[in-house]
Parts: structure tokens; sequence; C-alpha cells
């Protein structure tokens, strides 16, 4: 039976499940990277575990990260991104009223 690695996140780390965004491809069939298009370098993860320090998120948040935070973990069927919870940029939340949006939570 093959054994799953699982990650548990220490002090102020938050486990992530990155967002796939789609690769967009040349005509010649060459896959472009996100910073070749001029973008920002952010990525989208889904919270999936957290540190006992951390304060700010919880498990199933989806959060926004720079590109260059964070240290990749797991296998390649199952991967995660490990990032401190002081480098974690934003929590998304997809509304469509903006009274909703205007009734988030703030932190200080």
């Amino acid at each position: 039976m093959k054994k799953k690695i699982v990650f548990i996140p220490l002090g102020n780390q938050v486990s992530l499940i990155p967002v796939i965004m789609e690769e967009e491809k040349t005509a010649g069939g060459i896959l472009l990277p996100e910073q070749s298009k001029g973008k920002a370098i952010e990525n989208e993860g889904i919270v999936d575990k957290i540190g006992t320090e951390v304060t700010k998120v919880k498990v199933g948040d989806k959060v926004l990260y720079t590109t260059f935070t964070g240290k990749l973990v797991g296998t390649m069927e199952d991967i995660r991104v490990l990032v401190s919870e002081p480098n974690l940029l934003a929590i998304i939340h997809e509304v469509e009223d903006p009274e909703i949006a205007k009734a988030l939570p703030r932190f200080k």
C-alpha cells in the first residue's frame, strides 16, 4: 500500500492548494508563463491547513500570495505551497452584491 505524505504547518505557516491558472499558448504551441504576458506576479491558493499561530485566515479561505513566496512541497499528484501568514497578500471573497462586500470582516 502506498503511503500518503501529510504536511502539518508549524507556527505561522499556512498550507495552500495552488489554484492552477490556464496557460496560454502561441500559434506555434509554445506555452507562455504569466511573467512573459506582463501580468502581475501573484498566485491564488485555497488554505488547506494552518499552523498554531495563524490568526487571519482559516481553512477553506481563497488567498492571494506572491509567486516567489513559499515553498513547494508534496508529490506531483498532491502539491502544496507552504507560506508564512505575513506573506499572504489578501483573502479573496467572490460576491455579486456590493452591499455584501461592505459587510466583510476587516482586520487591524
